[in-house]
C-alpha cells in the first residue's frame, strides 16, 4: 500500500468510525453482587421469572417453517419439535454501569440486561425457527431481584463461573470483510489492520490486531459476512407489521435499522462453534421502545 493508498483509507475509516463500549473480563476475588455486570455466573432475576427455554425443530425444512408459523400464532403443533431445553445464561449488564458511556443515549440509564442463549445445539440465526434460541430480557426494577439457580436439567457443561466487567468508550471501526463488501475495494489484510490501528482501534499493549473484542455497539467483529441483511431477511415475516417488500433493495434498506446490542467471543468457558463470535442484534425503533424480546442473534465461527 502506498503511503497515498494509506492516507486515503484512513481519512474514509475516520469518516465512518463510531463508538462502542468495550469491555474486558478478570476473575472477580470475592464473589460478585447479585445484581453486578457480569459473564456467566447465575442472573438476577425478579420472583416470578420463567427461565427461558427453546424447543428445536426435528428438521429445518418448509414443514419445520409452517409449524413455527402456527406456534407463533398460537397454534400448537408440537410433533414438528423436539422436547424444549433451557437457555444458557450468558451475561447480565448493569446499565448503570455504562450509563456515562452510551453516548447516544440507546439505553435506559438504569435496570439490568439479561443475555440467555440454547448452547446445546447453537443455532445461528439462519432460520426464522431459531427465534426463542436467543433472548434478552430488561428488568428495570434492581431492587426486585434477586439470584436464580439455573434448572435442573441445564448440563453444567453450558455453565461457567462469573467473570466481574469493566466498561470503556472505544473507537469502533469495521473489520476487513465487512468495509470491503460497502467499499469495493481490494485491500491486503495487515494494511487494513496497521490503519485500523493508527485510527485508534487497536491497543498495541492489549489487542493482537485480530482479536475479537467484547464490546456493546459499533461495528461487529466479522468472521464470515455481514450481519444486519441476514437479520432483516430471516425476521421480517415475523417482525414487520403488515406486508413488506421482499426485494434485495427493500431488505437491503431495511437492514439499516439493526444495531449491535452485544457482541460476545469464545475465548472464557464459552465455545461458540469453533471458536466463534455471537452477536445480539436490534431494531433501533425495538431498542428506543426497550422491546429486547424482538433481538435476534447471529453465530459466526471459523
Amino acid at each position: 500500500m502506498t503511503d497515498k493508498e494509506k492516507e486515503r483509507l484512513m481519512r474514509k475509516l475516520k469518516t465512518i468510525a463510531k463508538k462502542e463500549i468495550r469491555i474486558s473480563t478478570e476473575r472477580p476475588a470475592a464473589p460478585l453482587s447479585a445484581t453486578a455486570s457480569r459473564i456467566g455466573g447465575k442472573p438476577a432475576v425478579p420472583k416470578d421469572f420463567e427461565w427461558p427455554r427453546y424447543a428445536e425443530p426435528l428438521y429445518q425444512d418448509e414443514s419445520a417453517i409452517k409449524a413455527f408459523v402456527k406456534k407463533i400464532a398460537g397454534i400448537k403443533d408440537s410433533p414438528q419439535f423436539c422436547p424444549p431445553v433451557p437457555l444458557a445464561f450468558i451475561a447480565q449488564i448493569n446499565l448503570k454501569d455504562v450509563a456515562e458511556l452510551d453516548e447516544e443515549n440507546l439505553l435506559p440509564k438504569s435496570g439490568i440486561l439479561s443475555f440467555f442463549y440454547e448452547l446445546e445445539s447453537q443455532p445461528w440465526g439462519m432460520y426464522m425457527t431459531d427465534r426463542g434460541a436467543a433472548r434478552v430480557f430488561y428488568f428495570p426494577d434492581e431492587a426486585a431481584l434477586t439470584v436464580a439457580e439455573p434448572p435442573e436439567d441445564l448440563s453444567t457443561d453450558w455453565q461457567s463461573q462469573e467473570f466481574a466487567l469493566r466498561f470503556e468508550s472505544r473507537i469502533s471501526l469495521p473489520s476487513l470483510g465487512e468495509y470491503v463488501y460497502d467499499d469495493g475495494e481490494d485491500y491486503e489484510w495487515d494494511d487494513f489492520q496497521q490503519c485500523r490501528a493508527e485510527c485508534g482501534y487497536f491497543d498495541a499493549e492489549k489487542d493482537f490486531g485480530d482479536e475479537p473484542h467484547i464490546k456493546m455497539f459499533g461495528y461487529p467483529d466479522v468472521i464470515q459476512n455481514p450481519m444486519e441483511e441476514e437479520c432483516e431477511r430471516v425476521t421480517m415475516g415475523f417482525l414487520r407489521n403488515g406486508n413488506v417488500s421482499y426485494t434485495a433493495d427493500a431488505v437491503y434498506e431495511r437492514s439499516k435499522d439493526w444495531t449491535l446490542l452485544f457482541q460476545l467471543h469464545s475465548n472464557l468457558e464459552f465455545m461458540f462453534g469453533d471458536a466463534g463470535n455471537i452477536y445480539f442484534w436490534i431494531r433501533k425503533e425495538d431498542l428506543r421502545d426497550c422491546k429486547f424480546e424482538n433481538v435476534w442473534l447471529i453465530l459466526q465461527c471459523y
